[in-house]
């Protein structure tokens, strides 16, 4: 109710103002009335300024506070669109980078079942040699039937087991003619079966690619019964 009656008070303040120092006559029964005699019109104006500030004067902290405070929330509301425009162009790009993840992934996983195919219909176990220190890295079905190992034991197969005696010698000086010449064979190899069978081999070896690492290709003939 006090404030109320503050309010009423300032907002009818600047017309009684001006009517007491004559710069406002009510009109009286309809009729316009002449200024009083002090009306001067250079002093009224001044007067009604001098009121018209003495007015807003009490207003002007809240006038300041109320801009201050609608600035501050427009910026925190531009800060936030901003912040959630952000948000959505990363989950834009992140689902973009997962769905060309997943594509890639796919594309591999084909890659590499049409690679295993067409290295286990060849016709002669294969090997992929690592040419730095002649250990296998891969083989084919054929190989794995023929030495009675799987890839991954192949893979983990020591030489000595695999060649005896000095025919692990032979084979690495296969390897390093292969390194140096780009092409190499060896047609008298005993290689030792997982049961400890023991066959001659013959060796066909070319440098290659696989993947981004050069390797060595390998193609084994089982050659004991050829006299």
């Amino acid at each position: 109710m006090v404030i109320a009656l503050r309010t009423a008070t300032r907002f009818f303040a600047l017309p009684a103002f001006l009517i007491l120092t004559g710069g406002i006559v009510p009109p009286a029964f309809g009729k316009e009335a002449p200024c009083a005699p002090f009306c001067d019109p250079e002093l009224s104006s001044l007067t009604a300024n001098a009121a018209i500030s003495a007015l807003a004067a009490p207003f002007m902290p809240m006038l300041f506070f109320y801009g201050g405070a609608t600035t501050l929330l427009a910026g925190f509301f531009l800060w936030g669109r901003r912040q959630r425009r952000q948000r959505e162009q990363t989950q834009q790009r992140h689902a973009a980078l997962e769905q060309q993840l997943a594509t890639a992934r796919r594309e591999a996983a084909l890659a590499d079942r049409r690679y295993r195919q067409v290295l286990d219909y060849a016709g002669d176990p294969l090997f992929f040699i690592d040419p730095r220190d002649g250990h296998l890295l891969e083989a084919n079905r054929g190989a794995e039937e023929l030495l009675g190992y799987t890839t991954e034991q192949i893979r983990a197969l020591s030489l000595t087991v695999l060649f005896p005696g000095n025919h692990k010698r032979r084979y690495l000086r296969l390897i390093k003619k292969v390194l140096t010449d780009g092409y190499g064979e060896e047609g008298h190899l005993v290689f030792r079966c997982r049961d400890g069978r023991e066959f001659v081999g013959a060796v066909h070896a070319r440098l290659g690619v696989l993947g981004t690492e050069d390797v060595v290709h390998g193609v084994l003939r089982d050659v004991s019964q050829i006299k």
